[in-house]
């Protein structure tokens, strides 16, 4: 497949993991090496996830309908992207690895959707299902690391937290 926008989309939210937790086993990267794993891929900044970051930081100070359209935009790029990875993987086994790093960052991204939508979502059992959420989305996957995760952790209390002391007004 030439597509490989599902792919970018997953690497703009990720970063390597630090150091010598890259390398359980102890390998030794050197000029010879092929880089051929995601993590290679993946940049030490996460573009996607530093906008997002700064966009959830500024809706949180500031709710507006234009910051909410934006942040449900990235959510749902990131919720639908899973389903179009899959078929990269088909084709590309090697990318097996990133497989369930990608089903966290669609189940992380519907449940940051979810916030949005109203007080049905604001039970304790719902909190708790988003703390394992939350948990689940920490765990790296391809040696890469999903940097979203805090910033949705971010909106979603906020959202809560707001639904709780006023009505929506957005």
């Amino acid at each position: 497949s030439k597509n490989v926008e599902p792919l970018r989309t997953l690497v703009n939210v990720v970063e390597p993991l630090k150091i010598y937790t890259r390398n359980p086993k102890g390998t030794l990267y050197n000029s010879y090496y092929s880089f051929a794993k995601f993590a290679d891929a993946a940049n030490t900044d996460a573009p996607d996830a530093w906008e997002f970051r700064k966009l959830t930081e500024a809706y949180c100070a500031h709710p507006t309908q234009a910051g909410r359209e934006r942040l449900v935009n990235w959510l749902r790029k990131w919720k639908n992207n899973h389903r179009a990875l899959l078929e990269i993987i088909q084709i590309s086994p090697v990318l097996e690895e990133v497989k369930d790093l990608s089903e966290q960052l669609m189940v992380l991204s519907d449940y940051g959707l979810k916030a949005f939508e109203g007080p049905e979502y604001q039970s304790k059992s719902w909190e708790e299902q988003v703390e394992i959420v939350l948990s689940k989305a920490r765990k790296q996957g391809g040696r890469t690391e999903l940097q979203i995760v805090d910033a949705v952790k971010q909106l979603i209390e906020f959202e809560v937290k707001r639904r709780s002391e006023a009505p929506a007004s957005l």
